[in-house]
């Protein structure tokens, strides 16, 4: 269970969003977006992988972005799709 607000749930979805966006041809697991989020300072509060995950799964089910497999590890990969960098541009 999330103990986020809806704003920083938002707010999650939206840095995730940007951090696949500046890459958007690589595909990155979600605790190295977390990763990425932190150094960018884009969020003020404390986020867990888990939380992460959820958020990348809506954005998943709005279009935005695509799990991409990796056969090596158990890890899910996702990547920005054209629309996730389409709405980034125009700050949804």
């Amino acid at each position: 269970m999330s103990l986020l607000t809806k704003t920083q749930l938002a707010d999650l979805r939206f840095a995730l969003l940007a951090e696949l966006c500046h890459a958007h041809t690589v595909a990155f697991p979600a605790e190295v977006l977390l990763r990425r989020v932190a150094r960018s300072r884009l969020l003020d509060f404390e986020v867990t992988v888990a939380e992460a995950e959820v958020a990348l799964g809506v954005l998943h089910s709005a279009g935005y972005a695509r799990v991409v497999p990796n056969l090596i590890d158990e890890l899910t990969y996702w990547q920005a799709t054209p629309a996730g960098v389409l709405a980034h541009g125009k700050g949804r």
